[in-house]
């Protein structure tokens, strides 16, 4: 919408402020859009090294669960018990072992991959092992680790053979991979962290510090192929990074930008404080320009009018020495040549009105600048009279 103003120091107040103002909000939106830049740079880099020493961490204790499984694969008692197919010892011994090493799961499988005893589901005696392709390895590789998903549930599950002395059976043990392991890791990091294994062509997410509708979110980003970047998480920007674990199983490591840009909430507070002073005074600046500008162009207005009126003895001072100081010596000049101008008709008119009755010698002697012809003197004269009928 045209916005009309019959000032000319209102249009001078708005062009100034409203460009100031343009100015100001480029240099806010400038700066925030390179502290965001920045915040997202670090959160990557942040993402980067978290997920390195994520992985380092697993691994580590993959090794010592791994280490821990050997030494139990060892134990007399329970090759005792597997060598007689003495199914309660065996349960038993696995359920004290669970419990010394600390392990959410043991699992005893015989050589075919069926299960002998399971600490988790004492019942399920002969049911396939549920990581067969761990067993394969750890025929080729003699041990083998990997995340994997039990009944819904992930576990870090390691396999070595039980030896007595050549392979008699399978031992697997594990820790679970959980709620607990993921707020753990969060609390360390300080980052979200979420587990998520790919069935189907889906993604799951098994474990996550996220609620529940941002878990269901995450679960259509990664299955929609999102495995970097931003995504938006109840209506919060979040950057995340996968890190594989696993077979088919990653961990996603993910932080709010809000929360990267929140050291920064400070510097966009003094931007914003700054930015309103300085339209504050870029008001009261632009009000004294406007009235000095102004106040000449109403000097020669109010002269202009006079001069329109047929005062040509109007004079205007302007004491700047810019440019309107040079309009009004140009004014004045003008005025005073409208002036002479109009003296000289007035002494053409003077003259013409003198001609209708004087010669024109005279007439032109009485209309010049000579004042003495007009004074009051005494002067001898001669006067003939002639008569010229006859």
């Amino acid at each position: 919408m045209e916005m009309h103003f019959r000032s000319f120091r209102s249009r001078l107040v708005v062009v100034f402020l409203g460009l100031f103002a343009v100015i100001q909000a480029i240099g806010y939106f400038t700066v925030a859009e390179f502290v965001a830049a920045g915040a997202r740079h670090t959160v990557d880099e942040e993402l980067r090294l978290a997920s390195t020493l994520f992985a380092r961490q697993l691994e580590v204790r993959t090794q010592q669960l791994v280490t821990a499984t050997r030494l139990l694969s060892g134990d007399f008692a329970l090759k005792t018990a597997v060598a007689t197919a003495d199914h309660a010892t065996t349960a038993s011994v696995l359920d004290n072992h669970r419990r010394r090493v600390d392990a959410d799961i043991l699992i005893l499988a015989a050589l075919d991959g069926a299960v002998v005893a399971d600490t988790q589901r004492p019942g399920g005696q002969g049911v396939p092992f549920p990581a067969p392709r761990l067993i394969e390895r750890a025929e080729a590789e003699r041990e083998a680790s990997d995340v994997v998903a039990i009944e819904g549930r992930l576990y870090r599950l390691a396999v070595v053979p039980l030896l007595a002395p050549e392979p008699i059976a399978w031992l697997g043990a594990g820790f679970a991979i959980d709620d607990r392991t993921a707020a753990e890791l969060r609390r360390l990091s300080g980052l979200h962290v979420s587990f998520v294994a790919r069935q189907g062509g889906r993604a799951i997410v098994h474990a996550s510090t996220l609620a529940g509708p941002e878990r269901e979110t995450l679960e259509q980003e990664l299955t929609a192929g999102r495995g970097a970047g931003v995504i938006d998480l109840g209506g919060d920007e979040h950057l995340l990074r996968s890190e594989p674990v696993g077979h088919d199983v990653v961990a996603v490591l993910q932080r709010p930008l809000a929360e990267a840009l929140a050291p920064y909430d400070r510097l966009r507070l003094i931007l914003v404080a700054v930015g309103v002073a300085g339209v504050v005074l870029a008001l009261l600046g632009a009000q004294l320009v406007a009235r000095r500008v102004s106040r000449p162009v109403l000097t020669l207005a109010t002269g202009a009018r006079r001069v329109a009126a047929g005062d040509f003895t109007t004079h205007v001072t302007i004491p700047q020495r810019d440019e309107l100081g040079e309009l009004a010596a140009t004014f004045n000049e003008m005025v005073a040549g409208l002036r002479e101008r109009e003296r000289v008709r007035d002494e053409l008119e003077r003259t013409a009105r003198l001609k209708r009755f004087f010669s024109p010698q005279l007439a032109d002697a009485l209309s010049g600048d000579d004042e003495s012809l007009l004074a009051s003197h005494r002067r001898e004269i001669t006067v003939v009279f002639c008569d010229l009928r006859g």
